[in-house]
């Protein structure tokens, strides 16, 4: 599994109680794969990369929000989920735990 990325290992097992869940876990399992392949062509180990919850792109940089429970690649992205006005509200302080970072 991909050691960087609990929420995505949280939402696999959640999906594995769904009542589809061979076709679901079908697609998972391909999913993964396909995330792995991107990343070892990218030429990133998988702790220095996330993945965008919107679009599935693997990201070294980006928004992470909640302390790692949300990830997006860019602007585009995130404001699918939240305005800018909400972003600088969540982002705001030193110690907030939602930021923009990379990922090394």
């Amino acid at each position: 599994m991909l050691a960087a990325n609990e929420a995505m290992v949280e939402r696999y097992y959640e999906l594995a109680y769904e009542p589809n869940k061979t076709k679901i876990m079908a697609l998972k399992v391909k999913l993964m794969k396909s995330i792995l392949i991107r990343a070892h062509e990218k030429g990133t180990s998988d702790d220095t990369y996330r993945i965008c919850d919107i679009c599935g792109d693997i990201m070294d940089q980006g928004y992470c929000v909640d302390n790692g429970m949300e990830y997006y690649c860019s602007e585009k992205c995130r404001r699918t989920v939240m305005t800018d006005e909400e972003w600088y509200e969540l982002s705001d302080g030193d110690n907030s735990d939602s930021y923009w970072t990379h990922w090394y």
